[in-house]
Formats: C-alpha cells, structure tokens, sequence
C-alpha cells in the first residue's frame, strides 16, 4: 500500500475518534444512550418523570447532591421523584451525573416553583398608589374593595342643591351614577377625578369601611359608640393598624380629630327622600344621619370595586299605616292597612289564625274576622309583615284588635224557608243559601228519623237528606229550626221539611221488589229521572266470584257495552264457553231479566250508594272522605242490611274496599273492568285479572 493511502486511513480514523467526543471532553458512546439531558417536575411532592435509558458496558450509577431529590436507575430506565413540594418564589434545580463504567452523562433536573399568591390583601395598594385595599371577600380572595388613600375636606357636598334619587344604602356605585354634571369641587366630582371606576360610596358601604377601621363591627353586640378616648384597646389597636397602612402608601388617616371629640365624618352618596340631605357617617365616636349639603365640615373618601364583586341586594324598607289596626265586633269585619315599602313581595305570618284571616293586594293588606267576637273582651294578635326577602328582608309587627260584638247584632237568612224532597231514600232537597256575619250553626230537626241536616260552614249552604222512602200515599212532614251563633240572641230560621208521597206509577230508591214465583227479588238503587215508573233494582245478595275459570283467561271475541248489562249478558250467554263464567251464571240464576250489570250501572248504583256524582266522589279510603259521604253510604247499607241484603262495602275504612265485576272485557281480553265501592276507582283505570276474585251484584230493570 502506497504512504499516501495510508496517510488518508490515517486521517478518517482520526476523524471517527473525535466524533465521539463532546464539548467537555467526556466520551459518550453508543453503549451508553440517556434519552433526556433536562427533567422537568412539577411543584407537587410526589411528581415524577422517568427517562428510558440503553447501555450494554454494566451498571448504572447516579450522583447528585439535593435532598428534595430522589433518583432510581437501572440498566434501562431512570425516575426522577420530587420528595417534597417547591414552596419557593423561584424554580430550584440541581444536576444528576449518571456514570456507567468510564462514560458519564449529566441531566439537569428542575422542579416548578409554586404559583404566585395574586389573592387580594388588606392593606395592598391599588391604581398605582390612588387606593388601598380595605376588604377581601372570604369566598374570592380575587374579589374586593379599595379606599382612597387621600381624602377632600373643606368643601359642600355639591355646589348646587338638588335632588338625584340616590337613594341605595349598598350601591355606592349606582348612586355616583345619577350624578350627570356635578361641580369641579362636589364630592362625586373628587370621587370621579381618580379615574375609572372610582365613586363616592353609599352610606353602608362607609359602615363596612368603618367596621374594619374599628376592628369591632358596629353591629357587634359587645360594640358601644364613644369617643376615641374610650375605645377599649381592640379597637384602639384596629385604628392605628389601619391608619399605618394608610400612611405607609403616603395617604391621610381615616381620623385625625381629637380623641375627645366626636371626630371626622365622610359623606356618602346616599341621599334623603327629598334629595336636599346627604347621609353621613362619623368614624370619631360611631354615628350617621343625614345632613344638608352645603355643610363644610365634612370629608371625602372614594371606593372601588375590585375583581368581580356582585353589590348586594338593597335592604327592605317597609313602614305600615295604620298601626295598630282594630276591626269591628261582627264576624267578617275588615280593616286594611297600607303598605309603604322598596320592594314589591310582602308576606304576612299571624300569631293566632283561629279567628283571624288576611289577604294581601298590592301594597294593601286586609284583615278579616273568621267570627264574631263574642269572648266579652277586645281580642288581639300579632301580624308580622315582611317587605322582600332573605337577608335583605324587614319586617314589621302589627297588633290587630277585634272589638266585642254588640248585644243583637247578628242577623240570618235562608234562601228559602220550605223544601220538598222525592220519594226516594237517600235523596237531597234543594241547596239553602244561608246569609249570616255567624260561621257555627247548629240545626235542630223535631222529626229525625227520617231525615238530615248537612252544613257546609264555608260555603254557607245547607241541604237536607231522607234516610228512607216514603212509600205512602201521603207526604211526611217535619220542621228544622237553623240557629246561627249561640247565646240567647241567636238569630234562628225555620225551614218546613216535606217528603212527599210515593204515586201508583213510579218508583222510588230503597223500595224492595218482593221475589214473583221463579223470579228473585231486589231493591230499587236507580229511578230515571224524566219517567219515575222506569227502574233498575239490584240483587240484595253478592257472591265472590272469578270473572272466568278458564285456565288462561282469552278474549270472548265479543264487543261488549258500557251501558247495557242485558245485551252484554245475553251475548256471553250464548258463547260455548258460558260455563266458565262464574259472575254470569250468578246472575242468570236469578231469573229472567236478570243480568250482570256493566259500566253505568256499577256507577249508578255508587251514586246512590256515596251521595254524590262519580265525579264528586272523594277519591281516598272510606276513612278519608267527607263526612257527608260517611253519612250517606251508612244510611244505604242501612237501608239494605234492614231488609235482609249484604252491605256494598265490609272492608275496612283503612283499605281500599270491596270492588265489583262488570259485565265488560278490556280490550286484550285477559283482563275486565271493575268498580271500587271502598276508595273509588276512574272507569279507565279499574282494570284486573279475569282469573281473580271480586264482587258480583245482579242487576234488573223494572218498568209500570
């Protein structure tokens, strides 16, 4: 080989050598690879990085000296852990010398330091020296309130006299507002000259800056308005605090008056109802009231807001006129007051409602007397008002007296004197209105067994009620004498009571239709109303009955009526499989004409049964519905048990009640419609299994 190719070999080895060099001389090769040369941890103790590693020269070894540090290594990878958390201003970082046989790689590790405190704090200067932060709101730290540290004296509130509407008590900002075009030298004006967002504050946002000057709230229980001198040492230490940090950022103390003395007041935005006065508060001895505009004497200090602060809501006014209030003796008197208030929602609680009562219209409430005051003494109770709500509420105590009621002043009225009821049982007479100051009643019948009184207290109104048929010729008659109120001079009303005669050609409800030869007999539950001689009767029996037996109950196939039981019983009739039908058989035993009733039978026999429409009826367990509804259903079952039949309904008040079949499917055909004589029952919803066991009553119609 020629010396000048060996001299080029020479040289390119030369050249691989120093690529495996670094700047400071340490040799890295391809044994020994570090992923990362700087790690990044966060601030948090417990952060952690790994960094994968290669090397096939041996084991890896770390140096490093930072006791907040800790690192694992091993032939393929590297975890950095920070043991503790960087509480510091500033990052901190150290280097991690990594070794393995001669070659040596360094890593510079770095931990976060912790995010700057930019929370708001009391004493802190704001507007580049304008203002100091005198509150932080505890829920925001981000969120408070600033005070001038410079002040105005010697000047009037404003140079021309007039009236604004500045009348918030917490919105200072709102009020500054209202001010359009005030004088070089009025207190707005100072407040505005500080820049954006600056205003004179309202007269409780000068109390929220004197409670913190003070150090003991104003509204404080232990707090007591003296002069400076005779502030306990709390407060002594608060004010000096407050204005040391006042003067460090080169501003005037809040107070520089006498210790003696009352001291300094500061204006705030907040005018009287007439607008010639501005409230004032006095941070020497505690004090504020309204005063003219054109005094001197008084100081000015401007606020901010800063953050995302949210004024609160105005506090209530609330003044009531007249108080106390007095109705008369009569029940049903009245007397309003009216209500002079900054908010429009009013809510009224009474200390004794039992003889008391009141609505609220506007600004306008009405009290009114449940009853006539016949106790012999001026009854009386509180009313308490509260104008808005929550924090920002005020309320206020009324005293409502009701005079005693004279001798003979109560006075009744029926809307007639005489009543004439039907044949039937279980019917009413027309409603009597009764016109009367009295909320008791007491009715007193001279012939009872045959009918009842019912008073509906709060509607005024009065009906009566038969508890048999009159099945003679002849009409009974009987006298109520209605009493309103008590005492000897309760006024009373006589109502004459006719029941008349039952004529050969009709019918009447609770008349019992002997047994003809094969043909069973009952009792007339229903009479149409337009043509008496037309009526239906039921079975004074029942059976327990399953609606079918067929193994797995299908349909009939049939359309079958709401209204009309005898088609639905003959069509069943017919079916091959009519044996199955227990409830069928049941009322085809009973004879001819029998049938199993449907949808408005069922219902017309619970009218007679309830006293009232399915509509009206009382939708709750037998012991939860009206006692007009208790009364009716016990005279009926009466009625039928006197002659030998079963009850409609023997469960228990508590329960829902016996519940009868009706002679129709729904439309799946596995189930059929039912009615509850117990708690009622929606026809749309009374829906059961075929195959379970309820009530069957047979049901006839009947014509002369």
């Amino acid at each position: 080989m020629s010396m000048k190719r060996i001299i080029y070999l020479l040289l390119i080895l030369n050249l691989g050598l120093f690529s495996c060099v670094d700047d400071a001389s340490v040799r890295v090769m391809p044994e020994f690879n570090c992923k990362d040369t700087k790690v990044n941890l966060a601030k948090a103790a417990g952060s952690s990085v790994t960094s994968l590693l290669y090397t096939n020269v041996g084991q890896v070894v770390a140096q490093y000296q930072a006791e907040w540090l800790s690192v694992d290594v091993n032939a393929k990878s590297v975890i950095y852990t920070a043991l503790t958390q960087n509480d510091g201003e500033d990052a901190r970082s150290t280097v991690v010398k990594l070794t393995c046989g001669s070659y040596t790689v360094e890593v510079t590790v770095t931990q976060d330091s912790k995010e700057p405190d930019l929370s708001l704090k009391v004493g802190q200067s704001v507007d580049d020296g304008i203002g100091m932060i005198f509150w932080v709101d505890p829920s925001d730290k981000m969120v408070g309130k600033a005070v001038s540290v410079k002040r105005q004296g010697g000047n009037s509130f404003e140079a021309s006299v007039m009236s604004h509407n500045a009348l918030s008590t917490v919105n200072g900002y709102a009020n500054t507002a209202l001010f359009t075009a005030p004088a070089a030298n009025d207190a707005v004006a100072y407040c505005q000259s500080l820049g954006d967002g600056w205003y004179l504050p309202a007269r409780d946002e000068l109390w929220e800056l004197f409670d913190v000057y003070n150090g003991i709230g104003h509204a404080d229980p232990d707090f007591a308005s003296v002069v400076p001198d005779k502030l306990t040492e709390v407060e002594k230490a608060a004010r000096a605090a407050f204005d040391k940090m006042l003067t460090d950022l080169q501003g005037d103390v809040i107070n520089e008056a006498a210790g003696s003395g009352n001291g300094e007041s500061y204006w705030s935005s907040t005018e009287n109802a007439a607008g010639d006065k501005a409230y004032w508060v006095r941070f020497g001895k505690s004090g504020a009231d309204a005063g003219n505009k054109t005094a001197t004497n008084r100081f000015v200090r401007c606020m901010r807001t800063i953050g995302d602060y949210t004024y609160p809501e105005e506090p209530a006014t609330l003044t009531v006129a007249p108080n106390p209030v007095t109705l008369e003796g009569a029940n049903e008197a009245e007397a309003n007051v009216t209500l002079t208030s900054n908010k429009s929602v009013f809510s009224v609680v009474l200390a004794d409602d039992s003889w008391l009562s009141y609505t609220i219209s506007g600004t306008t409430v009405t009290f009114k007397a449940k009853s006539k005051n016949t106790t012999g003494n001026i009854r009386t109770t509180i009313a308490t008002i509260t104008a808005g709500t929550g924090a920002a509420a005020k309320a206020v105590e009324v005293t409502v007296n009701q005079n005693v009621a004279a001798e003979g002043d109560a006075s009744l009225e029926l809307s007639t004197n005489a009543v004439t009821i039907t044949p039937d049982a279980v019917a009413k007479s027309e409603v009597i209105t009764m016109i009367s100051d009295e909320t008791e009643f007491a009715i007193n019948i001279t012939d009872e067994s045959w009918v009842k009184a019912y008073v509906d207290v709060t509607s005024k109104t009065l009906y009566f009620w038969t508890l048999s048929p009159n099945l003679n010729s002849s009409s009974r008659v009987t006298t109520a004498t209605v009493i309103a109120g008590s005492g000897a001079n309760a006024p009373k009303q006589e109502v004459t009571i006719t029941q008349r005669g039952l004529l050969s050609s009709e019918f009447a409800v609770g008349q019992v239709i002997a047994d003809n030869g094969s043909l069973k007999g009952g009792i007339v539950f229903w009479v149409d109303a337009t043509n008496r001689g037309k009526a239906k009767i039921m079975s004074l029996d029942r059976e327990n009955l399953a609606w079918s037996t067929a193994g797995s109950p299908a349909s009939t196939g049939l359309t079958l009526s709401n209204d009309n039981g005898l088609a639905n019983t003959t069509a069943l009739a017919a079916l091959p499989n009519a044996a199955e039908m227990p409830a069928l058989k049941y009322c085809m035993d009973k004879g001819s004409g029998w049938y199993w009733p449907t949808r408005s039978d069922l219902e017309q026999m619970f009218e007679t049964y309830n006293g009232t429409k399915v509509a009206d009826a009382t939708e709750d367990n037998p012991n939860a519905i009206t006692d007009f509804e208790k009364a009716n259903r016990a005279a009926w079952d009466l009625i039928v048990t006197n002659v030998g039949g079963t009850a409609m309904n023997t469960a228990a008040a508590s329960s829902t009640g016996d519940s009868y079949w009706a002679s129709r499917e729904t439309s799946s055909g596995t189930n059929a419609f039912y009615v509850r004589f117990g708690k009622p029952l929606a026809w749309d919803k009374a829906n059961g299994k075929k195959s379970g066991a309820r009530y069957i009553r047979a049901v006839r119609s009947i014509s002369k």
